[in-house]
């Protein structure tokens, strides 16, 4: 009875989890594209190639684009890049949770581990299921935090506290999750220092990735158009207003009451019942997540959900979930949570949330511009489209040039093209390309070269408008970026 009991659990809550992420890929990722993520699309056809052109994200010295190394076997299967790539960010994004879940051994923090991750505010889902570096760093050393816990192998725990550290250097709040674990392990094992011995020097394999990065981009300064931001906190950048406004995305009615309201009665019950082990963890786990709030980062943001503050919050759910796993984890107190018997209700509460948040993104997507403008800091295209019109291009660039170039300044189409096209043209933006290798090309005089330039127009794709135009030019004992100089 027990056994299919959690079963039962276990199956309700990777459903819902999958279902949900599922129903976000179906009615918004693969529906709308920006420039970051057609630039993941080219990353997955250039490792499909054996291409591996820098360590990060193209044209920065941090973040990384495993989404485009991991869409890979997808693509080569045939899988379209425009569902490839954000299938394997939801996936791998949602990796973390559902092990945590298959080692929960108490139902009731299953359901807790569920609904943490389920129902804060539907922001957090979407920026989750983005290829676009924000979160991948987090799942890895989120993964790792699990394995720290609960590996006893020393080999498990060196390749662990290397993974987390990794994960620090691609995504740099993933820090968060790795302190608040580490945290809980020095009071586990109180102080073991040949555990600590261990996780330090599997950090450092983690510490050699950063030296290498470094290096790289010290000797390649030409590839860095977007610098990493450093450590620049200060308490003077704290603004607690902010930090209380946030409490509103805590939950999925995106209610400040709700959000006070619930912290108030989560720390008031772990008193009641003098869970005091929990009380302080839990105070410990919010003390670190204010604290981001201290860098200035957090208040770069522009209008609309994608370069929201909560890109740098996305290390929240994964510290809540590890909250209810260390419970878990701890024997004398990991089968004191009386949920069993509110399981039927937990299902239906859990249920309503994500019928909800599914209706709330609908109604945003349709009715508002949070989900498909950026302020102008992100150009924002629809995918359908978008690959028709590229299509249509390549088709009449087919034995016209070996060269495609972007005049205008229209990114998510430039990379497009060029995921669609690699191997049959060189592509080169013109205003702005993070490809570094093909600007260089694009430098290189030639005696006798026809490339045809690519025009977008600015309300390409509606109705009764110009998509595109072409123009075919010739160059002689020119490079091509120099003919394009003269040409402006």
């Amino acid at each position: 009875m027990v056994k299919n009991r959690r079963c039962l659990v276990l199956g309700f809550s990777i459903g819902m989890i999958l279902f949900y992420k599922l129903w976000i890929l179906l009615y918004y990722n693969i529906h709308y594209v920006d420039e970051d993520q057609a630039l993941m699309w080219l990353g997955t056809v250039y490792f499909s190639h054996g291409k591996f052109m820098e360590p990060c994200f193209w044209g920065q010295n941090y973040g990384a684009m495993l989404e485009s190394f991991f869409s890979v076997p997808l693509y080569l299967c045939g899988v379209p890049l425009h569902i490839a790539c954000p299938l394997v960010t939801s996936l791998f994004t949602t990796l973390p949770v559902i092990v945590m879940l298959c080692l929960t051994r108490d139902e009731g923090i299953m359901l807790l581990i569920t609904g943490s991750f389920l129902m804060l505010g539907y922001q957090f889902d979407i920026l989750l299921s983005v290829p676009r570096s924000f979160a991948m760093g987090i799942s890895i050393t989120t993964l790792a935090c699990i394995v720290l816990l609960c590996a006893k192998r020393k080999m498990a725990l060196f390749m662990a506290s290397a993974l987390a550290v990794i994960g620090i250097v691609i995504t740099n709040t993933a820090i968060f999750p790795l302190a608040f674990t580490g945290i809980y392990l020095l009071y586990r094992d109180k102080c073991n220092v040949k555990k600590f011995i261990l996780y330090i020097s599997g950090g450092g394999i983690g510490v050699c990735y950063y030296l290498f990065v470094r290096y790289f981009y010290k000797s390649h300064p030409e590839y860095v158009i977007h610098k990493g931001y450093g450590l620049e906190w200060s308490l003077i950048n704290l603004d607690l207003s902010l930090v209380i406004d946030t409490l509103r995305e805590l939950n999925f009615l995106e209610s400040y009451s709700i959000g006070i309201f619930i912290l108030l009665i989560f720390f008031g019950i772990l008193a009641y019942y003098k869970y005091w082990d929990m009380f302080w963890f839990g105070i410990i786990g919010t003390v670190l997540s204010v604290s981001v709030f201290g860098h200035w980062k957090i208040y770069d943001v522009v209008d609309g959900v994608l370069l929201s503050m909560y890109r740098m919050l996305l290390f929240i759910p994964y510290m809540i979930c590890l909250f209810w796993f260390f419970w878990d984890r701890q024997e004398k107190i990991g089968t004191s949570m009386k949920i069993k018997k509110y399981i039927p209700f937990c299902f239906f509460l859990i249920a309503c949330s994500i019928i909800f948040k599914c209706g709330r993104i609908y109604n945003v997507l349709y009715n508002t511009d949070e989900l498909t403008k950026t302020g102008g800091e992100l150009r924002i295209v629809k995918t359908k489209e978008t690959l028709e019109v590229c299509e249509e291009i390549l088709e009449e660039a087919e034995g016209k040039t070996h060269w495609i170039v972007t005049i205008s300044d229209s990114r998510p189409e430039a990379y497009i093209l060029a995921s669609l096209g690699y191997g049959k043209y060189h592509f080169y933006n013109q205003h702005y390309d993070r490809r570094e290798w093909e600007r260089k090309a694009a430098e290189m005089t030639t005696e006798d070269l026809c490339y045809l330039g690519v025009y977008f127009g600015e309300e390409a794709y509606e109705k009764n408008r110009e998509a595109y135009f072409l123009e075919e030019r010739r160059i002689r004992n020119t490079s091509i970026v120099d003919d394009l100089q003269k040409g402006d």
